[in-house]
């Protein structure tokens, strides 16, 4: 959608953080990858979920192919990424779990996703919500059609089936125009 300005509050964006750092186990002192631009919700962010969670965090500019700027040696925990950026990889050198968001995935994508090392999983969410508040699975054995929300967040749909989003650290819910078909 088009670019808006809004205002979060610090404890806001520490929640989100705390509830992805929960979700993919942080440990202090693991290694995180930084190459979205900071200006944006999903840089930003990334910065919160280093500083909570103690993590190293490496930087480097954003670019379509950020992995090629990757030492051979140096291990990656967790690397969130946009599509574009994983688009040509073949080979996710030493990065154990990559969070894509941003845009949707095609099924080629996906398909060629399946071939990494990497967990790969793909999360649903928008600026309002903070980060992403579900994701799924892209690859491996345990891939999934579906989203799965992370723990407290709620979903429920108006009487058109747009989702309403219900997070925990929020005041109020969030309405999308987003279509879904809920489950469990």
């Amino acid at each position: 959608g088009k670019p808006k300005t809004i205002q979060i509050a610090k404890n806001e964006m520490l929640a989100s953080a705390a509830m992805t750092a929960s979700y993919f186990e942080f440990q202090p002192g693991q290694t995180a990858l930084l190459c979205l631009p900071v200006s944006y919700i999903a840089g930003k962010m990334m910065v919160v979920r280093a500083m909570l969670s103690r993590l190293n965090l490496i930087c480097i500019d954003p670019s379509a192919h950020p992995i090629e700027a990757l030492s051979e040696n140096l291990t990656i925990d967790f690397a969130p990424l946009i599509p574009m950026q994983v688009q040509h990889l073949t080979d996710s050198k030493s990065i154990k779990k990559i969070l894509l968001g941003g845009a949707p995935i095609d099924t080629d994508l996906e398909r060629r996703l399946d071939t990494l090392k990497a967990e790969v999983y793909h999360g649903y969410g928008m600026t309002e919500t903070l980060s992403h508040i579900a994701v799924r699975r892209v690859n491996g054995p345990n891939r999934s059609h579906t989203y799965q929300g992370l723990p407290g967040v709620r979903f429920t749909q108006d009487a058109e089936g747009c989702l309403i989003i219900d997070v925990p650290f929020l005041d109020a819910p969030v309405y999308t125009r987003d279509i879904v078909s809920l489950t469990g």
